[in-house]
């Protein structure tokens, strides 16, 4: 597993905003699963990280937003800005080409983030220690050994500074 949630340094306040007041659903994928299941969870605004697990429901990892945009361009553009053309006129193909027939264990390294989870009853403040320390902008919520949710810093910075998320 990519690891437990860190153990409570004091006990929150009854009022303190917690985890599960801010997660949103996790959506999972499973590393043998089309990298096309990604990329239609990762489509939607609102999604900016997914849980991997094992066909035996262990964790082993998340991937994010960036981590798909990363993957998807191919790695001439990367190394040459003057080649960016060759992409900008049938992006749109060239990318579906790039997944076809690919697994979400091909098109990502499903182990690069292991950002610790954090579980439900973490305090707001627990969390944002724990996304700010691991230089991460999204964390799993686990309950046990079951993911149930995701809190990015869409979630929590609304919530530290006072208002709704959106």
């Amino acid at each position: 597993m990519v690891g437990e949630p860190a153990p409570r340094v004091f006990p929150p306040s009854e009022e303190a905003v917690r985890a599960s007041d801010v997660m949103r659903p996790a959506i999972v994928v499973h590393p043998d699963d089309p990298a096309r299941q990604l990329v239609d969870a990762l489509r939607d605004e609102e999604v900016r990280a997914v849980a991997v697990v094992s066909e035996h429901h262990e964790l082993l990892g998340m991937v994010t937003d960036e981590d798909l945009l990363y993957c998807l361009l191919p790695p001439y553009v990367l190394d040459d800005e003057e080649l960016i053309g060759l992409l900008e006129g049938d992006a749109d193909a060239e990318l579906r080409r790039r997944l076809q027939g690919k697994r979400v264990k091909n098109v990502v390294n499903v182990r690069r983030r292991r950002a610790p989870p954090v579980a439900p009853d973490d305090s707001l403040v627990e969390v944002t220690r724990a996304m700010v320390r691991a230089g991460e902008p999204s964390l799993l919520v686990l309950d046990g050994d079951e993911v149930v949710g995701v809190i990015t810093v869409d979630h929590v910075l609304p919530a530290l500074l006072g208002r709704s998320p959106r």
